[in-house]
């Protein structure tokens, strides 16, 4: 469905010409990636192809993973960059120049260096919801999008050659365990009863084993997902300072993100690891490339799945869901007015918006900044980008649920909202601590 016949269905009197006159979407600092139910090609174009003539022969609308992979594209790969600056300019001459005003968006520069475009590292998805269908082929195609976009190839499900053989492996999935969402429950008891005048605010617990924590799957569906899957779950940690309120017992909070590192991180041996409670290690600031908070949780309905039957050519991905995303992009082009390094920094304490800690650190001017970034990176560019801390209330670098990298057993059960009768112990659930227990 096309914005306008959205609008005339469901908002009277809104259209979207209305909306633009409305509020200035030129200025916008942020994309919101959207999803609507149907069958849907990602209209990237070729290398060496012509973007208008590339996406006249397809939906000009992408939605989902494949609205992310768009707007990277637009943002980080020359090629696409320069030939949108086309269509744009011929679009802009046909109309007169009506309505084509220049968005802090439609650069003429890769908005992170090809020094940084290196540095991008894992990908981290945090649902709420983990749908028990997934194949590897699905998630990989769903993956892809986010991860490694090729600008110039299609990537076919059933041709994976095309892909990266560790695709999966650069990705987290992270999902919280019993004992932590029994943690956070024990946690705001103590504070109920330490704050009888709170009483009110911090809603007493449900006697019901799904609670009011919000995060879901069951353990049928996690007895038959796919192991490539489940080999990429890690624990959901608390941030280290917390960012979620304690009167809450609840993560309904779902985010995709992209890591940017600017030095390699040591990964710990959790198997030999003397300290085998699961607390996150002590962290540096976190830089990411990009941050997406979302209404999609991880299922097919949401993230989409390749298009049934579509030609060996095509890219086109199906969703059945409405969803609604805000996709946070770090911008280096040496313009101090619109430039940020969005980061998770240990050292300041949830949301700086209002607090005059948001912004920091001094920069530099415009032209040496320009400089650096096309030489290397040096602490004076890192400490020079103003930065965005964003309260992400979980830890960017936690333990993997399989510690043990040769073994397909995992150290902790992640949480399960209902066990029916008999599902405890069938299919992927041997693999938990609390199926091994079931099956004795």
């Amino acid at each position: 469905m096309l914005p306008d016949l959205f609008l005339q269905r469901f908002v009277d009197g809104l259209s979207t010409s209305s909306l633009a006159s409305r509020y200035r979407f030129e200025e916008a600092q942020v994309h919101l990636i959207s999803t609507v139910p149907g069958d849907y090609s990602g209209c990237l174009p070729r290398e060496g192809e012509d973007f208008d003539a590339s996406c006249a022969k397809k939906q000009n609308l992408t939605y989902g993973p494949q609205r992310v992979s768009f707007i990277l594209s637009r943002l980080l790969n020359e090629s696409h960059i320069n030939s949108a600056r086309v269509a744009l300019s011929s679009s802009s001459t046909r109309h007169g120049g009506i309505g084509m005003m220049r968005s802090k968006m439609e650069e003429v520069l890769p908005w992170l260096p090809p020094a940084l475009v290196s540095k991008m590292e894992r990908l981290i998805i945090q649902p709420t919801s983990f749908g028990g269908t997934w194949t590897r082929s699905d998630m990989e195609v769903m993956v892809h999008s986010y991860l490694r976009p090729q600008w110039n190839k299609t990537i076919c499900s059933d041709d994976l050659t095309m892909m990266d053989q560790d695709l999966l492996g650069n990705t987290d999935i992270v999902w919280p365990t019993f004992d932590y969402l029994d943690s956070m429950r024990e946690r705001r008891r103590e504070l109920k009863d330490k704050n009888p005048n709170k009483a009110v605010v911090i809603k007493r617990e449900k006697s019901s084993l799904r609670g009011d924590c919000h995060v879901f799957l069951s353990s049928l569906a996690f007895s038959k997902l796919d192991r490539s899957c489940i080999s990429r779950m890690v624990l959901f940690q608390s941030s280290r300072p917390p960012q979620l309120p304690f009167e809450t017992a609840s993560i309904h909070f779902k985010s995709i993100c992209r890591l940017l590192s600017f030095e390699k991180w040591e990964k710990i041996d959790y198997e030999n690891a003397a300290n085998t409670t699961p607390e996150p290690q002590p962290h540096k600031p976190e830089y990411l490339s990009w941050f997406m908070l979302t209404s999609a949780c991880l299922s097919r309905g949401a993230q989409g799945q390749p298009t049934p039957n579509r030609g060996f050519e095509s890219d086109s991905i199906s969703y059945s869901n409405f969803e609604l995303g805000v996709l946070f992009c770090s911008r280096l082009l040496g313009d101090q007015n619109h430039d940020r390094l969005y980061t998770f920094d240990p050292q300041l304490d949830g949301c700086q918006c209002g607090k005059g800690k948001r912004w920091y650190k001094d920069r530099l001017r415009g032209d040496i900044l320009r400089k650096e970034m096309q030489q290397q990176l040096t602490p004076s560019f890192v400490e020079s980008v103003r930065k965005v801390h964003l309260p992400i209330p979980y830890h960017l670098r936690p333990r993997p649920y399989q510690e043990d990298p040769d073994s397909d057993l995992m150290s902790f059960t992640p949480y399960l909202h209902e066990v029916p009768d008999g599902t405890g112990h069938v299919g992927n659930m041997k693999l938990t601590p609390l199926g091994q227990r079931l099956a004795e």
